[in-house]
């Protein structure tokens, strides 16, 4: 098959594997002169099968309506290619995905943490309601057809994607010809009990059935159903209850435990509603804990956990094995992960180093290994140097690589951002510049890797203080990310934050009050009333009210989220203290001063209590008291107020700092009234 062009213009270059369905092949499309995957079905179509034929239309339409989707591949084109004898085999064109399958993780030796499998199945959790919302389940839900295309770094779970959508409907409806004794379209340990029933009707909630096998496999290393043969697996999924993960794995929260065994309940609908609703959960799951602490676990555990295994598996193995470079590397990862950067950059420098020295410098885990130890040497603040390992990295992943390997693409990426956050902000501007170019000539414009960098360089030019041209930009990826994800996807409405953000920056606060009003009704309507980024965003829509001159509404705006976020956060948390400081600089700006003043004296002993004396929003908020006491007309006590804020600022800030400055000005300034007065 290799060097075969099916449909005049995708020349297949290499097997990348096969399976139940078929098989799948790199290739290039010579048309766009570009490199996709081809899975060729293994189904045949004679001249005569003109219902299967247009099924197979029909659900590849239905994929590529997918299009764009950040955890879905992305259906581009499908066909059949006939033979000389008028049998047809259909293919299906799809963006090539570098990267492993969840398959690999499950069958390897390193444990998920709870985290990590909560994370990965919401992201499959959002790529099914999207499906499922254009009309299609896809039926065949397992680790092979979910793709691990963004390594875990840092504190990241990294990015999976879901392939197949469409694939496996169009073999359920040809069934009767390609399925052998002993075999079903779809995965027995995967599948809901009702795909086991002739006749029965799949709904999208067969595909939910699936993601709990999938996310109980993740979380305990085995499926949740295991017998020596399909058959058995089949009655098990049927009749068999399941033991709750925590049963098998320390430490797994009542939450999840309780959800995984929801998914898995026999009728769909004892089942939660939908993959939005399970999505949703994992999230709130996620945001609360996975583990359970008071059981031993949490990520001291794990790291415990994650040690002893390298340490057994170098003892039996060998320090050199595979494997045990492997778990070492799972062990520095979960140090990472814990907030330990420190430790965490000391065990990534060792086990590159004996990577490098036994697999070679090019070898893809070596690189991995270094990857890895930059992102914690960035994170945990040391941004120069992370900016140099980057870039090291980057220059060895494009000489063994290639310049166009999403790998060596991620490392520029990385280090652009270190560049800029370690103060050179225009040589920042220019890399990024850079890396969205390559990423939009190799993975397209709409790759979610494309778009994260456009929003990097975005912010980077704001930082170089370009604040009309990054909202330019933002407008822009606003407009783009809408259109690829949805109006309501979290990138989207970030986007639209930065860009009113810039605006403000600008000057131009009447546009910015203007769009961050759009974006908080818009942020309470996806994300509910009670949620920090809706409450951030109406104080910022507060803020820029006032700015732009209306003090009295921004005054009355704050008011209200001064209250929500009491109410939602707590009286202590800094973002109601922050608008608890805002709603007293309006009320000033209003010219009642009494009222002013009153409100920033129980700001000032709150962020006192709450910050500490020293703290940069206590000295503010100190500096705001003094100004509006001298504002009202008591320039004595202002000017005291001042002293002491300026003794203050010099000793926590220094002498020359220019808030110190201004307290010695404002103390200055008071005292001089005062002393005319008298």
């Amino acid at each position: 098959m290799q060097g075969t062009v099916l449909d005049g213009r995708y020349r297949l270059e290499a097997l990348l594997g096969h399976g139940g369905m078929g098989a799948v092949w790199s290739a290039h499309d010579e048309r766009l002169d570009r490199e996709v995957a081809v899975k060729l079905i293994r189904s045949q179509l004679g001249r005569a099968d003109s219902e299967l034929g247009s099924r197979f239309r029909r659900e590849a339409r239905l994929a590529a309506q997918l299009l764009g989707h950040p955890h879905i591949v992305a259906v581009l084109d499908f066909g059949v290619q006939q033979d000389s004898g008028g049998q047809g085999t259909p293919f299906v064109v799809m963006e090539l995905v570098r990267g492993s399958s969840l398959k690999d993780v499950v069958t390897s030796r390193s444990q998920v943490s709870p985290a990590q499998a909560v994370e990965w199945c919401a992201q499959v959790c959002d790529a099914l309601a999207a499906a499922h919302g254009a009309g299609i389940v896809h039926r065949d839900i397992k680790p092979d057809n979910v793709l691990l295309v963004k390594q875990p770094v840092g504190g990241s779970s990294g990015i999976v994607k879901v392939v197949d959508f469409g694939i496996a409907a169009y073999l359920h409806a040809d069934r009767t010809r390609i399925t052998r004794d002993g075999e079903v379209v779809g995965s027995a340990h995967y599948m809901a009990p009702e795909r086991m029933e002739p006749g029965q009707a799949v709904d999208p909630r067969s595909d939910l059935y699936s993601v709990g096998c999938l996310l109980y496999e993740l979380l305990t290393g085995r499926p949740p159903f295991e017998a020596d043969d399909t058959l058995g697996v089949m009655w098990a999924h049927a009749r068999s209850q399941p033991e709750a993960p925590s049963r098998r794995r320390e430490g797994i929260s009542a939450a999840l435990d309780e959800l995984v065994l929801g998914l898995l309940a026999k009728q769909p609908d004892d089942r939660p509603a939908d993959a939005a609703t399970v999505r949703d959960a994992l999230r709130v799951i996620e945001a609360g804990g996975v583990e359970d602490r008071s059981a031993g676990g949490g990520q001291t555990e794990v790291v415990r956990l994650a040690a002893d295994l390298a340490a057994d598996l170098e003892r039996a193995l060998g320090p050199d094995h595979p494997d045990t470079l492997a778990a070492r590397q799972d062990h520095a990862r979960y140090v990472g992960e814990a907030g330990d950067h420190a430790e965490a950059v000391r065990l990534f420098a060792s086990v590159a180093a004996d990577r490098e020295r036994v697999l070679g410098p090019g070898h893809l885990d070596a690189l991995n290994s270094r990857d890895h130890h930059a992102w914690n040497v960035g994170v945990g603040g040391d941004r120069v140097e992370a900016a140099r390992l980057f870039a090291s990295v980057a220059a060895d992943r494009e000489r063994f690589l290639g310049a166009d390997h999403p790998s060596t693409l991620r490392s520029r990426h990385n280090h652009a951002d270190n560049v800029g956050a370690a103060g050179d902000r225009a040589e920042a501007v220019r890399l990024c510049a850079d890396v969205v170019v390559d990423r939009e000539r190799v993975l397209g414009a709409d790759h979610v890797d494309t778009l994260i960098s456009r929003s990097l360089h975005a912010w980077h030019v704001g930082q170089a203080g370009d604040y009309a041209e990054a909202a330019r930009l933002y407008a822009r990826l606003a407009a783009d990310r809408e259109r690829v994800l949805g109006p309501d996807h979290p990138d989207t409405l970030n986007a639209r934050s930065n860009q009113a953000r810039r605006v403000s920056e600008g000057g131009d606060y009447a546009e910015a009050a203007r769009l961050f009003a759009r974006l908080a009704a818009d942020r309470e309507r996806v994300l509910g009333p009670d949620h920090p980024d809706t409450l951030s965003t109406r104080h910022d829509h507060a803020r820029y009210v006032g700015e732009a001159g209306d003090r009295a509404e921004g005054a009355r705006l704050f008011a209200r989220v001064v209250a929500d976020r009491e109410r939602f956060l707590g009286a202590d948390h800094p973002g109601t203290l922050s608008s608890r400081h805002n709603h007293a600089y309006s009320v000033g700006g209003t010219g009642d001063y009494v009222e002013a003043v009153r409100l920033c004296a129980g700001v000032v002993a709150d962020r006192e209590r709450v910050l500490g004396a020293d703290h940069v929003d206590t000295l503010i908020s100190r500096n705001l008291h003094a100004s509006y006491v001298g504002a009202g007309g008591d320039h004595v006590e202002a000017a005291r107020l001042f002293a002491r804020l300026a003794a203050d600022r010099e000793r926590v800030l220094g002498p020359d700092h220019p808030d110190t400055l201004r307290a010695r000005r404002g103390h200055l300034s008071n005292l001089g009234k005062a002393t005319g007065r008298v």
